[in-house]
């Protein structure tokens, strides 16, 4: 008779099956169907599952899409956040980031770029208001930590320069060279936000 123990394990391998079955359901559907066009009835038939199931694992379509975006894209977070703890101020850390962005934008050209993370850019250039959040949420914690550093100014809304700085981190893909920078070379985008991005939150008001 099996033991209580090996019961939840198996319990919990069944569960993280499932889960990551309908995370691969989500992923084909999306990229074949759009995010805005998918629906949960989408998904779970493609992982063969019920409704009810996927609702279980996942309450709503903005949980589902940010779970399914965080699998394929957490590598490159991780690298971002590698580099940045090598830095102890808010504006070198967002250089740090601009440089990784720019160094992963310029490797994944088309030609060069792979199958799953052509998978995942497709994926994230239709969900465009989920991506600025997460790398706004992403980046709040190192706003909060300049705020409490004297970095930037006291008064400023910790939220708001998170999406500020997410905005203009992304918009290194949209617009890749300026007089500034060029995204060809990961270094001066990380030179250009090094010198620029912080300076309106650190002035006084």
């Amino acid at each position: 008779m099996a033991s209580q123990g090996s019961k939840r394990a198996s319990t919990d391998l069944d569960e993280g099956a499932t889960r990551d079955r309908i995370l691969g359901a989500a992923t084909e559907c999306f990229l074949h169907l759009g995010i805005a066009k998918t629906t949960m009835h989408d998904v779970a038939n493609t992982a063969e599952l019920s409704r009810g199931t996927v609702y279980r694992y996942f309450p709503d379509r903005r949980s589902l899409i940010d779970a399914t975006v965080t699998l394929h894209a957490q590598r490159y977070y991780d690298e971002a956040a590698a580099a940045m703890t090598r830095h102890d101020t808010l504006a070198l850390q967002v250089g740090a980031f601009g440089e990784v962005f720019a160094r992963t934008f310029t490797q994944h050209q088309p030609g060069a770029i792979v199958a799953d993370d052509l998978d995942l850019f497709r994926i994230m250039a239709s969900d465009v208001e989920g991506a600025l959040r997460r790398m706004s949420t992403f980046l709040h914690p190192y706003v909060r930590e300049a705020k409490a550093s004297g970095e930037i100014a006291g008064d400023v809304d910790e939220a708001e320069a998170s999406e500020l700085l997410a905005r203009m981190l992304m918009s290194v893909t949209v617009m890749p060279s300026s007089v500034g920078f060029d995204v060809r070379q990961p270094d001066t985008v990380s030179n250009f936000l090094e010198r620029y991005a912080v300076d309106g939150l650190a002035a006084s008001r």
